[in-house]
């Protein structure tokens, strides 16, 4: 619900309470915690959801994101590669995954993603072609 974060919030924990196994509504809440900002429930969750559902390539992207958002770019990139480890695939998730690679010094890494990035999705959010084809460049 677009501009409704606080209410779906709401919702969503009422709805997990009355349906705690319902694993989706831990994503959603997740999601609505990120769109609002609040980075660190948003890790707490994806702990709780680890323990009670297992590990998954989503919650350790949802994890690394949050981390991402917090310029933790070492956490980000640890829960980003459990992430692709699982298989986990999105459209933006080796992009951001390559970003985070960038922020820590494993260049070479970043291209790689990014170059897998546009292979998978050549038109969805591009990253910055220039950017990637001056990296390419130097190596």
């Amino acid at each position: 619900r677009l501009g409704k974060i606080n209410e779906s919030i709401i919702l969503l924990e009422d709805l997990i309470k009355k349906s705690p196994e319902f694993e989706v509504g831990y994503f959603f809440l997740i999601e609505q915690y990120l769109a609002k900002k609040q980075f660190i429930l948003a890790i707490k969750k994806t702990e709780f959801m680890e323990e009670k559902f297992g590990k998954q390539g989503q919650i350790f992207y949802l994890k690394g994101l949050s981390y991402y958002y917090l310029n933790w770019w070492l956490q980000a990139f640890v829960e980003f590669g459990k992430a692709k480890k699982m298989n986990f695939s999105s459209k933006t998730f080796l992009r951001i995954y390559g970003l985070a690679a960038e922020k820590i010094g494993k260049t070479k890494l970043c291209i790689n993603l990014l170059k897998e990035n546009i292979e998978l999705a050549p038109l969805h959010n591009p990253p910055n072609i220039k950017g990637v084809k001056e990296r390419v460049s130097v190596l």
